[in-house]
């Protein structure tokens, strides 16, 4: 849940926090209207496809409607629609799209927006580099490449195969529970949305990093079914809950940990001591050159993987449309000029390249998707 501390982590945890508070007090939903609609919304600034689990929000705006508290419903929707409104005037200021990279509404013109070819390669890196880091023979040959501990692979794998079997047969436990409980009718809305939100992710991105917290949600979920099946919810939830809730956060922050140096062979012996083992990177040698666009000087990295930490602005040197294309999605720096003398004023792709980069998109994907089979040596798949 926590490998990239980016914007993804607010999505996460917040939509985790919705689920076990619902588990928790259900009727937080309709006592707490403000929270239980808005909240999910905000999320689709932070994480597009948090837009699926709006459908909470609609369930709870329905029941309104049907209590006719109508003051609460206008004044959620006008909140919500100031949100997004103002979340799309951002994209448009930064991209020149409504909802970057999908160019479905492409109804503005301005001088700094990408070229379509950029907004299409940028949507085909989300789905293709999410599909080959699962790639079942991608994990084997990084196993075979003995590159982590070999226990780290078995409880990582063995913890990932756990969640999903839980996900994969939860649905029916919760039928079951349906039919022959009366669990709180919430708790199984933000169930089957939830669930929605993991078959939604498998079909678009299927990177379990993107919604760790819709399965562990829905872990929860089924380990309260069965105990309220059993008759063992009221003494055991919440606290048993919260516990079982952190343990799950620990386990899976615990896999992110050991990775985190460079060097694997510092790492101790005992499987605890790793998790808590917290080893500084080692920082490599920046290696840069100057290049100037109008009044402004950027750093081009000669290693494209380095950080470039307080060397800023900095960039690759290699991008669309010039060879030797690697496969990477941005814009080669040379495509841009400035819009006014400093870095505020933005930039924006120059003439001459935004019919050369819409017109070889297709060409750009073949060769982006052509880098992955080289991570793999020659007739390594044919075994």
């Amino acid at each position: 849940m926590f490998t990239d501390s980016n914007t993804d982590v607010i999505p996460l945890l917040f939509v985790f926090y919705y689920i076990a508070k619902t588990i928790l007090t259900p009727n937080w939903l309709i006592k707490q209207p403000l929270l239980s609609v808005l909240l999910p919304i905000v999320l689709i600034t932070f994480k597009l496809s948090s837009v699926i689990f709006c459908l909470v929000s609609l369930g709870v705006l329905i029941y309104l409607v049907k209590q006719k508290k109508w003051r609460i419903v206008i004044f959620v929707i006008a909140f919500a629609f100031c949100i997004v409104s103002l979340w799309c005037i951002r994209n448009v200021i930064i991209t020149g799209y409504l909802i970057y990279p999908f160019d479905a509404i492409d109804i503005f013109s301005f001088d700094w927006k990408m070229p379509k070819g950029t907004a299409l390669l940028e949507r085909a890196h989300v789905y293709h580099w999410a599909k080959y880091i699962y790639d079942v023979k991608y994990i084997y040959y990084m196993i075979n490449l003995e590159f982590l501990p070999a226990d780290f692979h078995f409880y990582n794998v063995t913890t990932n195969i756990v969640l999903f079997l839980i996900v994969l047969f939860s649905p029916l436990i919760v039928i079951y529970a349906m039919l022959k409980s009366k669990i709180d009718k919430k708790i199984y809305l933000v169930y089957w949305v939830s669930l929605q939100c993991i078959i939604l992710g498998i079909i678009s991105a299927p990177d379990f990093r993107f919604f760790n917290q819709y399965i562990f949600g829905c872990v929860l979920i089924i380990y309260y079914v069965i105990l309220f099946i059993c008759n063992r919810h009221n003494l055991t939830f919440p606290k048993l809950g919260k516990i079982t809730a952190c343990i799950l956060l620990v386990v899976n922050f615990s896999f992110v940990i050991i990775p985190i140096s460079y060097n694997y062979d510092k790492l101790p012996e005992n499987i605890l001591q790793k998790i808590c083992y917290l080893p500084e990177r080692d920082q490599p040698e920046i290696k840069y050159s100057e290049f100037q666009v109008g009044n402004i000087v950027f750093y081009l990295l000669e290693d494209d993987l380095v950080a470039s930490y307080d060397l800023l602005p900095a960039t690759s040197p290699i991008g669309l449309p010039f060879e030797p294309f690697m496969g990477y999605k941005i814009q080669s720096i040379k495509t841009i000029e400035p819009r006014g003398d400093v870095f505020q004023d933005g930039f924006r792709t120059k003439k001459e390249y935004i019919d050369i980069i819409n017109e070889n998109v297709g060409i750009y994907e073949t060769k982006y998707l052509t880098r992955y089979q080289e991570y793999y040596p020659q007739d390594f798949l044919k075994k």
